[in-house]
């Protein structure tokens, strides 16, 4: 076929080249009303103790902040959120980004400029239910922060705090993700110079965590196209 081989000697033959085709998906999930909030220790003579504390003085889920209190007394809260992440399909291609975000109440904010705000595991007792007894339950590894200097404390500024590749993993596809909050004194375990107080708040009602993945199609396969 003289047409046939027009095309095949002059490049112009189609060449139905296999590529993949990447559709990325992104999740939005609201904190749980039970499980979020803050547990504080406000009763010890010393920084050691409260850090070390098993339990917490109190727990509310009406208001969050993350505090670290060298002003005469010591002072620790910790914010806790858990995200029902279950609607995410049970297998995905790839974890791709996400964020935990968090909106200012535009009180006020007292840092010492170098503190951050970090995002750690929790390993509270219910994701639906926030109790003193988890007090001592988040962990100190960072999955993402940012700094008090860089936080919008304008009230109903978004915060956004990227997670990491490992911050990524700990996403459950079939059930809560908990996460923690830790002011990185704390975190750390490394007091605050006496007179310093780290504080900083956000709306306990609006924290959301996105997540963003590639799925698969509906035969369990990458998709692709022809070209």
């Amino acid at each position: 076929n003289p047409y046939e081989a027009l095309l095949h000697f002059s490049g112009l033959q189609p060449k139905r080249y296999k590529y993949p085709q990447i559709f990325l998906a992104t999740s939005t999930f609201t904190v749980d009303t039970g499980g979020r909030g803050r547990v504080n220790e406000t009763t010890q003579t010393t920084w050691q103790l409260s850090h070390d504390s098993a339990t917490g003085s109190s727990a509310t889920s009406a208001g969050i902040e993350c505090t670290d209190n060298n002003v005469g007394s010591f002072e620790i809260s910790r914010g806790f959120a858990p995200f029902d992440t279950s609607s995410l399909p049970d297998t995905i291609v790839s974890r791709d980004s996400g964020f935990v975000r968090l909106i200012a109440t535009g009180a006020s904010l007292t840092n010492d400029s170098t503190t951050a705000l970090h995002i750690v595991d929790s390993t509270q007792a219910s994701n639906t239910a926030l109790v003193t007894a988890d007090f001592d339950q988040l962990g100190t590894t960072t999955y993402g922060n940012v700094t008090l200097a860089n936080w919008v404390n304008t009230n109903l500024s978004n915060n956004d705090i990227a997670l990491d590749a490992a911050g990524l993993l700990k996403v459950i596809l079939t059930g809560f993700t908990p996460f923690g909050i830790r002011l990185n004194n704390d975190r750390t375990n490394s007091a605050p110079t006496s007179g310093q107080a780290n504080d900083v708040s956000w709306k306990h009602d609006t924290m959301l965590l996105s997540f963003t993945y590639t799925p698969v199609d509906v035969t369990g396969n990458k998709q692709y196209s022809y070209f």
